[in-house]
């Protein structure tokens, strides 16, 4: 393998290492934005939860007339400052899950340049291995025509 390709080869090797660790650093920022999606979308479902649980329970009182205009009050109040709650969280949960989608294709792209850097090294490999069978086969060639001649007058000699 000549200087030149062998330089060439640990350029690509270098240009592949660096390609595939700005791949797992873009899974690693993917991983962690999906996982505060995911506690966000959590804490939206806790919320939810819970201002569900508040209104089966003020429906409750209702119906047994145990709920004064004072609770229903603070229940209403309630009721709305959880629903500007939800609102922002929805929008948070949004923002987290595109966040985390842009990091999805930033990975599908840096995992196709990967990909493409990984093709080109085994090409580059296997073209080196094939010049450096053809260069053995000519120093075969080149010595085997060297001994035609020699073995012919050695038989001519013995003649």
């Amino acid at each position: 393998m000549s200087q030149r390709s062998e330089r060439e080869r640990a350029r690509l090797e270098a240009v592949e290492r660096w390609h595939s660790m700005q791949l797992e650093e873009a899974q690693a920022t993917h991983s962690e934005l999906s996982k505060v999606a995911s506690s966000k979308q959590e804490a939206l479902d806790e919320l939810a939860q819970m201002l569900d649980s508040a209104q089966v329970r003020a429906r409750e009182q209702l119906q047994r007339g145990t709920l004064c205009l004072d609770e229903l009050m603070r229940h209403s109040e309630f009721v709305a400052h959880q629903s500007v709650e939800i609102v922002n969280a929805q929008a948070e949960v949004e923002s987290a899950e595109k966040a985390a989608e842009e990091a999805q294709g930033i990975v599908r792209e840096r995992f196709q340049r990967v990909s493409v850097l990984e093709k080109l090294l085994e090409r580059k490999a296997a073209e080196d291995l094939r010049l450096a069978l053809q260069a053995e086969q000519k120093r075969l060639d080149d010595d085997a025509l060297l001994r035609i001649p020699a073995q012919a007058s050695e038989l001519e000699k013995e003649e």
